[in-house]
């Protein structure tokens, strides 16, 4: 039976996850910052599943504070992870900043799994053949660097509201700030951790790192916004999203598939086949600065 810690596990994409390998009857843990909602999605996830050993942890994942003092708790009451898969995210339409004074795009898509990742690394270490999952997105794709000439695939929608170039010195999209675009860069930045991580700290342990694009998923994602942004995003999962069983099928399938024991450092798209990421994805200078500035935001908060 393996341990398998969900972030933002309370709807959408991540809530079918956790209930999906709940029905292997492995012990799951949701995280969710909402407590009644916690406790009610795992009462429903167990009656669903017939798995009694789900639980829930409360934290406010945009808050890094918040997010070491989930760390420590998880050590102190866990005896091991088999699996973490970071799913939380969303999109912010307006600038917003967190009592710590990050953005919220990138504190909570970004900085949070990265924090999380990095306090649970040696416990995740202990267990064999770990598995750290982070959600990403094909709107990654809709990053460009003014330097690579890549062409892609993307919808007009995309390209309308996703479509930007990532400015490796503005991180956190002070000034000239849009929503989506930041959300296409934290995307991103969720991969070029992945490709780090999996580089520089897990070649000599049995713990693998992936990512991966869920697809265009009927759930509540975009809804925390108002007006024309939000209206159209519901118009586009009415048209043309996948539902939540099928939305979930990537995060499953990395999560529990005997066959990717030794994979490692990969891009999974919505039908769990490996495919390439953007070529700024391999961009190891990007992938660099992006650690160290993440490391010096993190390091002394408590």
């Amino acid at each position: 039976m393996k341990t398998i810690l969900i972030t933002g596990a309370t709807d959408g994409i991540g809530k079918q996850t956790a209930l999906n390998v709940s029905e292997y009857k492995h012990h799951v843990i949701i995280v969710g910052r909402n407590e009644q909602k916690c406790k009610t999605v795992c009462e429903e996830i167990s009656k669903k599943s017939s798995n009694n050993n789900i639980e829930y942890m409360v934290c406010d994942l945009s808050l890094i504070s918040d997010v070491k003092s989930l760390s420590s708790h998880i050590k102190k009451k866990l005896s091991k992870i088999d699996v973490l898969i970071n799913n939380v995210g969303a999109l912010f339409l307006n600038r917003e900043e967190t009592k710590e004074g990050f953005e919220k795009t990138f504190a909570l898509n970004h900085l949070s799994p990265f924090a999380l990742t990095l306090e649970l690394l040696d416990f995740l270490n202990q267990s064999n053949n770990a598995r750290i999952i982070n959600v990403s997105s094909a709107a990654h794709f809709n990053v460009s660097d003014q330097f690579i000439n890549e062409k892609n695939n993307r919808t007009i929608f995309e390209k309308l509201f996703f479509k930007t170039n990532f400015d490796i010195n503005n991180i956190q999209a002070k000034g000239n700030y849009k929503g989506a675009h930041q959300y296409s860069c934290s995307k991103l930045m969720n991969i070029l951790f992945t490709y780090k991580l999996d580089n520089d700290l897990l070649k000599n342990t049995s713990t693998t790192t992936n990512c991966l694009h869920p697809g265009f998923v009927a759930s509540k994602f975009g809804h925390n916004n108002k007006g024309f942004f939000k209206n159209f995003i519901k118009f586009g999962q009415k048209i043309q999203a996948v539902s939540l069983i099928e939305g979930a099928r990537a995060s499953t399938f990395t999560a529990l598939s005997e066959d990717l024991n030794n994979i490692s450092g990969k891009y999974f798209d919505e039908d769990c086949s490996i495919i390439k990421s953007s070529k700024i994805s391999y961009n190891k200078k990007m992938q660099d600065i992006l650690w160290d500035y993440s490391i010096s935001l993190i390091k002394d908060i408590n």
